[in-house]
This record gives structure tokens, sequence and C-alpha cells, in this order.
């Protein structure tokens, strides 16, 4: 294996042999698995058509651009039940190659679920949409199409060589130092100094502790499958973390993982847009959004 002395050194005697292999390890660390930004999107074209439009897209390390649009067509629809078919970018080691798939979902009654991606056995696949068939349908719309390349889990985008670094520890540990500095020093300074710097001290913390929203997604406001939460406090500039209160209900805990609630489109002052990619859910959920920064 290339880990057993590096990544990559000039053969002796045959002493340092790499291979494709060795490439992807060296490449995975600098890009991530997904699609280049912009890349890959799934367009309804006609009748039960769909096209994957070109782009990139990284697999573990391995890579492949697709430079003609990818024409697929959706199995008939069932006159009983509906379901939700994938278009996936799959690596197949053993085939050798990367390429754009369609896969039929499978039926469970009138609450169909997407087929999870295939991760083994040589098989790595990333999902680039999902899309609903209802019962009967002969035509697939756009808004029949859920774009996956955003979630993470699924897809995620190739936004930069290296995965962002975490600084939370760094945070916390700047915070001590600061801290401990500080009651070293206040008994130093005046005391119109020390409150002025204790007020400082305050924003900052403020700052990282965040703006806590309280908010009620209620049913009649969703529009199909999208939600507009409007609050001052929202910025576009700022992290905004989306979680829901220690205190659900089992019935609204369940109803969040089933309506997959997730962040949608551009955060503009003021106001965000929220998506369910499981459907609206059909009661009132409570919800907590941190703002930070």
């Amino acid at each position: 294996m290339a880990n057993q002395y590096g990544l990559f050194w000039n053969s002796v005697s045959s002493d340092r042999l790499y291979d494709a292999d060795s490439f992807s390890e060296w490449l995975k660390k600098f890009f991530t698995t997904g699609v280049f930004n912009g890349d890959l999107q799934v367009l309804a074209a006609s009748g039960m058509d769909v096209t994957v439009q070109t782009g990139y897209a990284n697999v573990e390390g391995k890579v492949r651009f697709f430079d003609t649009a990818t024409a697929l067509t959706l199995a008939p629809a069932s006159g009983t039940y509906p379901r939700i078919d994938t278009i996936v970018v799959e690596r197949n080691d053993t085939d050798r190659e990367i390429t754009i798939k369609y896969i039929q979902g499978t039926y469970s009654g009138s609450t169909p679920v997407p087929t999870a991606p295939v991760r083994s056995g040589g098989v790595y696949q990333i999902v680039l949409a999902q899309i609903y068939v209802a019962t009967g349908a002969t035509e697939i719309l756009q808004s029949n199409i859920t774009d996956t390349r955003a979630d993470n889990n699924l897809c995620g985008w190739v936004v930069g060589t290296v995965d962002r670094v975490d600084v939370e520890q760094m945070t916390a540990q700047a915070q001590a130092d600061f801290d401990a500095w500080y009651e070293e020093m206040k008994d130093q300074l005046s005391e119109d100094a020390a409150g002025h710097l204790q007020n400082e001290i305050d924003e900052i913390n403020a700052q990282i502790a965040g703006t806590e929203l309280n908010v009620t997604l209620l049913v009649a406001s969703w529009a199909s499958d999208l939600y507009t939460v409007t609050d001052v406090a929202i910025d576009p500039d700022k992290e905004i973390i989306m979680t829901y209160p220690p205190t659900l209900s089992d019935a609204e805990y369940e109803a969040y993982q089933d309506a997959g609630i997730r962040p949608y489109g551009t955060v503009t002052a003021g106001s965000m847009t929220l998506k369910a990619t499981g459907g609206a859910p059909s009661e009132n959920l409570p919800m907590i959004m941190i703002i930070r920064g």
C-alpha cells in the first residue's frame, strides 16, 4: 500500500510502485466527494424524460467530466401507488468507470421513500436528484424533481480543495486564554476602563452564543414544500443553525424526520426559505434558529 511509505517517491529497483488507487488516495484529502458547483443539474424534459446537464463529479478521489448532457427515461408510473426515483452518479471499481444512472424507486403504499445510495462492494453512488412519480403520471414536471446536490449526506458540492478547518476548539481555547488574562488585568484597570472592557467581553460572548429565534412552522403557511421564515435577525452574512426544541413530542419528532426540512435557496436580509424534501408536514412544528456571528 502507498501509505506504508507515503506519496510520492522515485522508485529505486522497483521499491516504490504506485497505481491509480494511489492517486485516488492522494486526491481524496484535497477534493471532497460530490459535484462541482452548478454542475450535473437534473431537468425535466418531456413526458417521462429528464436530462442531466454537463459537469464534473468527484467520487472518493476519482473524477469524470460528462461533456454532453445525459438523457434518461423514467419507467411508466403505477396506476396504484406513487414512487420516488433517483438519479445518481456511480463509481464502479469492478467496471472501472463512473456513470450516470437512473434508479427506479420501490413501492411502499401511499408514502414512498427514495432508494438509499449504494456505497459498498466496490460501488459508490452520489444522488443528484430525487423524482416524485405520482400515481398514473404521464409527465415529469420540474416541481416533481428535488435537487439533492447540496445535501452532503446524499451528494454535496465540491466547493474547495480541502475541507474547512474546524475552528471551534481553537475559538474555545482563545476565549479561555482571554478570560484568564482579563482576570489578571481587571484589578489593574480603572473602574471606567474595566467596565468598558467588560462590555466588549459581553458583546463577544453574545456573538459566540448567538441570537435564538423560536419559530413555529404553521401548516397553512407552507407553499407546496416551501416555507419562508421572516425575522429582522436573519442575516445572510451570519451562521444560521436550525434545530428543534428538546421538548418535542414523539409525533412532532417523527413529523420532523418525515418532512426532512432543510435550508433552500439564498438567505436574504430578514428572510430565508426552508424546503421539506419529504413533503410539507401535516401539523405545526416548533423550531429553534440560532444566528451567530
